[in-house]
């Protein structure tokens, strides 16, 4: 079993325990040391310990190999510590412990204290450790205020001719991609109790558009997505909004015919296409003080071509 955490010791709190159904768990104490334990009706078996600094944030990682017997604590990535429990010792124990303070301390919160805690139900490797770790130091790029995810990926053609990969390659980058990057900064914002987190959607995913089924339902999949987040993380004082611009002039709208623009001009009541500022603009709203009892919202760029 493996657990891992981004822990940030503080001197004013008290004991927190951190742990896994199975009954390891590792214990958080004031003065920044982290044991690692195997918890039982009739004892507490330490694997090992480390010593973080207090004040900072540091990843924490704690393995367990249950075949070899092998237990090794890393910090930041790198081996802190390396010792071998005999399976044996173990054998007919059982525990359990889930995610809380000690008995004997007081329940406060985890805020500022521990993030991204992961339980794997298997020893983890170096490289996986390293991985968990690898280029996610607050140390090196302090908390994150404000998420703009603006990829995205789309390929042409009617629904019945999309193929799965098609499909799987939009997705992957408009839904999934904006989920993975969500997932990454929720630990710093949840911390400093507060950040905006912008999601670029389209008039497609509202409006739809021929030849765009998978880029269209992808983009409507993420205001869902979006909606469902901001209900998530509105009490921890963090916004999540989409916006779905019209037709902007870009590199991508520069590859219609100038019949093409003429004809989807027509069509805009401002009878012309947006420009990127349009949408930085609408970006910069979100990001301000002044949108911050805005959350779960589309807004719509698009000159008045679909008004909803």
């Amino acid at each position: 079993i493996t657990l891992s955490a981004w822990v940030n010791p503080s001197s004013s709190q008290n004991q927190i325990i951190v742990g896994s159904a199975s009954g390891y768990y590792l214990a958080l104490r004031a003065n920044g040391t982290i044991e690692w334990h195997w918890w039982t009706s009739t004892g507490h078996y330490l694997y090992g310990s480390a010593t973080v600094p207090t004040g900072v944030w540091s990843h924490i990682t704690a393995s367990y190999d249950d075949t070899s017997g092998a237990s090794v604590v890393y910090l930041d990535g790198q081996i802190y510590s390396q010792t071998s429990i005999s399976p044996a010792a173990l054998k007919n124990q059982s525990g359990k412990l889930g995610i809380g303070d000690c008995d004997s301390c007081s329940y406060s919160t985890f805020d500022g204290v521990i993030d991204e805690v992961r339980v794997y139900e298997r020893a983890l490797t170096s490289t996986e450790v390293s991985a968990l770790s690898d280029g996610r130091s607050r140390l090196d790029y302090g908390d994150v205020d404000l998420l703009v995810n603006n990829a995205a990926a789309f390929v042409f053609g009617k629904v019945e001719d999309i193929t799965p990969d098609d499909w799987a390659k939009v997705f992957g980058v408009n839904v999934i991609g904006y989920a993975n990057c969500v997932r990454e900064v929720l630990p710093s914002m949840r911390n400093q109790k507060g950040g905006v987190i912008v999601n670029i959607a389209s008039i497609s995913g509202v409006l739809g558009n021929p030849g765009q089924g998978n880029y269209a339902a992808s983009k409507a999949g993420l205001v869902g997505m979006t909606k469902s987040l901001a209900r998530e993380v509105a009490a921890r004082g963090i916004t999540a909004n989409c916006i779905a611009p019209g037709f902007i002039a870009t590199p991508m709208t520069d590859a219609l015919t100038e019949k093409q623009t003429e004809a989807i001009a027509a069509a805009i009541p401002a009878q012309c296409f947006g420009k990127p500022e349009d949408v930085a603009a609408a970006v910069v709203f979100f990001a301000s003080d002044e949108a911050s009892y805005v959350t779960g919202e589309t807004m719509h760029v698009n000159g008045g071509m679909i008004m909803v």
